[in-house]
């Protein structure tokens, strides 16, 4: 009979998690972060990369290290059909968000372009066979992709009453707010189930002082911490399906995953983050 080296059985495969926080417009710059995990045990960051401009890079970026299971979170309108206005979704989102300063911008065509940069990087990744859906079952490896929103998100993982300011230019209280968001962040993934593991060059740069930054500094700090959640959100529905999160909208017509607010125990919105 076969015997089992030190009595150890398989491991089950681990799957890949990313993050793409994507700029709605061409040639601005976006980041990503790739988790990886398994049915059990912590989720751990193994690569990242932020100043992204093009959308092949991107994929690329993206192929490169999702070699088998992978499950792909974008911050950006994968699918966009109405001319003006915003998507069932936006609105969705917004209506159940909005307390904690955390509705969707509305999408469209017009201001998302004909076809959305984000539904280019999604025609890209479905020919790599990363299909377009938000339904899985949990636990089980499968290569994905879908759309996911980093304030809704970041607000149930981490408990916010309201989510923490610091888009786009460096003021000084932008800057103080992603410092208090990224200190946040590393009180909290450790603790949520499943935690993830914050270390090596990712953990660096997250402890990089934002007050420090000015610039495309600042701002590719900000995308680098979106591209974080937005790997932690799609690691923890992986984990969790839809017992903790839910489909807004639908994916012919837009969809955003969603936490469900009462799974999580969400505090009621207000005061600061």
């Amino acid at each position: 009979m076969a015997r089992r080296s030190g009595g150890h059985l398989p491991q089950p495969p681990l799957m890949r998690f990313v993050g793409v926080d994507l700029a709605w417009a061409d040639r601005k710059p976006s980041a990503i972060v790739v988790l990886e995990g398994g049915k059990d045990g912590p989720g751990a960051p193994i690569a990242f990369s932020s100043g992204l401009e093009h959308v092949e890079e991107m994929g690329d970026f993206i192929l490169s290290h999702t070699p088998g299971g992978g499950l792909i979170g974008v911050d950006a309108p994968l699918v966009v059909p109405n001319e003006s206005g915003a998507r069932p979704c936006d609105l969705e989102c917004t209506a159940k968000w909005r307390g904690y300063d955390a509705g969707a911008l509305p999408a469209n065509k017009k201001l998302c372009g004909d076809p959305p940069r984000g539904g280019r990087l999604l025609r890209w990744l479905g020919e790599a066979g990363f299909e377009h859906r938000y339904d899985l079952q949990a636990g089980v490896p499968l290569r994905a992709a879908m759309e996911v929103y980093p304030h809704p998100s970041s607000v149930a993982l981490l408990g916010l009453t309201k989510i923490f300011k610091y888009k786009r230019s460096a003021t000084a209280q932008n800057q103080e707010g992603l410092a208090a968001f990224q200190a946040k962040l590393y009180e909290r993934l450790g603790r949520i189930d499943p935690p993830v593991e914050l270390g090596g060059e990712l953990a660096g740069r997250l402890r990089r002082n934002p007050t420090l930054l000015r610039g495309a500094d600042f701002e590719r700090q900000g995308d680098l911490v979106d591209a974080l959640v937005c790997a932690v959100t799609v690691f923890h529905f992986w984990r969790w399906g839809a017992a903790m999160w839910e489909m807004a909208g639908s994916a012919a017509q837009g969809a955003i995953l969603l936490p469900r607010a009462e799974a999580f125990k969400v505090p009621p919105p207000g005061g600061s983050g």
